[in-house]
């Protein structure tokens, strides 16, 4: 929590967090390669807490909770809970190795494990729900938010999915 700044990961992320706070836009004020979405996040961080490297990195503790959470549901949806709570330890563990570099590759991954679960709980049911797919998108929209990249081959993935799963049921002879 209290290593030293990457300045090419992490600053470049705070500071596109600290141009947005004077009112300018990514893409249109200064080039990125990043999603929008880390910057606006941090942008409003730092103006609830105050524009320091520690909000930033209490941001990134929060979304690699976020994620290890994810993977335990997703884990739960596909095993017993007793090997989703090994997911989540080992996961937890995993992320905690990580030093803070300031990128969105942790919300990228926790949003899109979330968007997974809710496509998961939809194929437990006869018939999707449609709640659980609205959720399924909305996740994959907030992964685009944070990793644009991860979002288009997530989306691909899940409608393939959808595709077989409908596929199969169609197939399936009616009783």
């Amino acid at each position: 929590m209290f290593a030293s700044l990457n300045i090419y990961d992490e600053g470049i992320i705070v500071y596109g967090a600290t141009r947005i706070l004077q009112g300018e836009l990514p893409y249109r004020d200064f080039w990125t390669q990043y999603s929008p979405g880390q910057f606006y996040t941090l942008a409003g961080l730092f103006s609830i807490f105050g524009t320091t490297i520690m909000v930033e990195r209490w941001w990134d503790v929060t979304s690699r909770a976020l994620l290890s959470i994810s993977l335990y549901l997703v884990a739960a949806q596909l095993s017993s809970r007793i090997t989703a709570l090994l997911v989540w330890a080992l996961g937890a563990i995993w992320l905690a190795y990580y030093g803070f570099f300031g990128y969105p590759i942790f919300q990228g991954l926790a949003f899109s494990f979330l968007s997974i679960y809710f496509v998961l709980r939809s194929l437990e049911e006869q018939r999707p729900l449609r709640r659980d797919l609205i959720a399924a998108g909305l996740f994959l929209g907030l992964t685009a938010l944070f990793r644009h990249d991860m979002a288009i081959y997530l989306a691909v993935a899940e409608v393939i999915v959808l595709i077989a799963f409908a596929w199969s049921r169609r197939s399936e002879p009616q009783s």
